[in-house]
């Protein structure tokens, strides 16, 4: 099977998540929300596409588009990649609601401090604590930056080559 061709029903199912395994697991795991375009045939992606354009100029415009296998190529990733990057900025919409939550309760919970504790000498030692615990953790975490930056690098190098089409000889 190529890459453009796959079952009708999986490209139903893509855009139609409707079925109750879906709705329970969609429950704990938001990712059942992301389309994978990349698994639906050229013709679907270009029939829900073109179903977007009202406009009779501009649909003429994009079926004379996608008759470049580049261009459609081109056109197909590029949903993908926005597609992420809007999931990731609402991971981080959510990451910073329960940041934001846990600095109300944490507030809300040093209220509650007798009177006889020194809450900010206290609050200093307990983040000494934690950072002696969690050495490991910025260090991990500055090397998946890192890591992401030469993926990032790679990648580019890599279409770069490609582009040059050089011949064996």
């Amino acid at each position: 099977m190529n890459g453009t061709q796959t079952f009708p029903m999986l490209e139903l199912s893509i855009f139609n998540k409707s079925d109750y395994q879906s709705s329970i697991r969609s429950a704990t795991d938001p990712t059942m929300y992301l389309n994978d375009y990349s698994l639906i045939s050229n013709e679907i992606f270009k029939e829900k596409f073109l179903g977007l354009l009202m406009d009779q100029y501009e649909r003429k415009f994009y079926i004379e588009l996608f008759n470049n296998e580049e261009v459609l190529t081109f056109t197909r990733e590029l949903p993908q990649h926005i597609h992420q990057l809007s999931y990731f900025n609402l991971q981080y919409d959510q990451w910073t609601y329960y940041h934001q939550l846990g600095q109300t309760e944490v507030e809300q919970y040093e209220k509650q401090a007798p009177l006889s504790i020194d809450l900010k000498e206290l609050e200093r030692m307990i983040n000494t604590f934690i950072k002696q615990d969690q050495y490991r953790l910025p260090i991990e975490l500055e090397q998946q930056r890192h890591m992401l930056k030469f993926d990032a690098q790679d990648h580019r190098l890599i279409e770069t080559f490609y582009e040059l089409n050089e011949r064996k000889n």
